[in-house]
């Protein structure tokens, strides 16, 4: 696929149905990751992380259509460099939301930062 497909609403939703069909959290982690890799622009990779978080449409049809949190927290602990268990789920009980959790961590944590340059790989 050309890198200018990845940055469609299909290739997202692609990517979601693919996670959905996918079994064990190391291989959907995997498939989330690349997808984030393949944006370039901050925007987009915040509003592909919200969409895949948080669902669509799940105010209107009370379904969902995402990730489960504990597959998003893990990878944001494996982009911080940080243990899931002992430092991200404490933080998260701090803080007490996972993206939130998420965006401190992000702006927090140098190598983090790092790996938030357009371009760079997270894996």
């Amino acid at each position: 696929m050309h890198r200018d497909e990845l940055h469609t609403f299909e290739a997202l939703a692609g990517t979601a149905q693919h996670i959905n069909e996918t079994r064990g959290s190391n291989a959907k982690i995997k498939i989330c990751a690349e997808y984030f890799n393949s944006l370039n622009d901050l925007q987009d990779l915040e509003l592909a992380a919200q969409f895949l978080g948080e669902g669509a449409f799940s105010d209107v049809s009370g379904k969902r259509a995402s990730v489960g949190s504990r597959t998003y927290s893990t990878l944001a602990a494996d982009i911080c460099e940080i243990d899931y268990e002992k430092v991200f789920k404490p933080s998260k009980t701090a803080v007490g939301s996972s993206s939130e959790t998420i965006e401190k961590l992000l702006t927090n944590i140098p190598e983090a930062q790092q790996k938030w340059t357009p371009g760079i790989s997270f894996t």
